[in-house]
């Protein structure tokens, strides 16, 4: 019989995720990107709302999450900016440990991004005073909803260097 147990180094680096928070300000209402999911095999995912970031591949955790941007945004620019000094946090999602991080660009800059067509269906913005609307939640992957109600468990709040959400 044959052993489904995989002990290589590479099934480790799926037990460990970065994902990106990233805020724009448009007047004085702060928003959130999205990704819209491409995923054609599991239809429950499919062009649901997910925050930038994947696995790491044996990356240390900053490297994987400027790795991913880069995958994800075609322009560089959200990968460029992205410093260690952005992680806010690290919990446990359904065992696995995820490395937030959290940077804020501008509107100009937003007008800059281009999403990877192979990644995604497109980016797309939506009002932090607005996340927590039934409608809005419903449009969240299953994964999306579990990492933030992690994130706001751990009493995280804060964003965007000294900016507060909502």
């Amino acid at each position: 019989m044959e052993s489904k147990i995989n002990c290589s180094p590479d099934n480790q680096s799926r037990d460990r995720v970065a994902k990106v928070i990233v805020a724009i300000r448009i007047g004085s209402k702060l928003h959130l990107l999205f990704s819209r999911k491409r995923v054609f095999n599991r239809p429950e995912s499919h062009d649901r709302l997910e925050l930038l970031g994947g696995h790491l591949d044996n990356d240390d955790p900053l490297q994987g999450a400027i790795r991913e941007l880069r995958e994800e945004e075609l322009s560089g620019l959200l990968g460029g900016k992205l410093q260690d000094k952005h992680l806010i946090e690290r919990i446990m999602v359904d065992g696995i440990e995820h490395h937030i991080y959290s940077m804020e660009i501008s509107c100009e800059e937003h007008k800059q991004l281009r999403h990877n067509a192979r990644e995604s269906l497109g980016f797309e913005l939506i009002a932090f005073s607005e996340m927590w609307n039934t409608a809005t939640l419903s449009r969240l992957t299953e994964k999306t909803l579990k990492i933030l109600a992690a994130f706001m468990d751990a009493g995280k709040r804060k964003c965007c260097g000294d900016s507060k959400l909502g």
